[in-house]
């Protein structure tokens, strides 16, 4: 029998699955807030906030449907959590 390894993720796909289940849990205003605090906090993952924001918002419309989801819209990765929305609509 071969050990088993822990698989190592990304610190963005980590951050990414924490924020999405917090999203279900509590909203997406909650959660994009606290993707705002990661990003201010770790600047390395600015690079993957928009993709963060979009899968969040996505998530969202699911969620909440598409007028819902749009009112938890925060100024967090420019429009990325609208363009979510926006795609998670169509």
């Amino acid at each position: 029998m071969l050990p088993t390894r822990a698989v190592s993720r990304a610190p963005q796909d980590v951050l990414r699955d924490k924020l999405l289940l917090e999203l279900q849990e509590k909203n997406p205003g909650v959660a994009l807030t606290h993707l705002q605090q990661a990003v201010n906090g770790r600047p390395s993952l600015a690079k993957h906030c928009a993709s963060i924001a979009r899968s969040l918002g996505r998530a969202a419309v699911r969620a909440y449907g598409p007028t819902r989801a749009q009112s938890f819209a925060r100024p967090v990765c420019d429009t990325a959590f609208a363009s979510g929305v926006a795609a998670g609509h169509l």
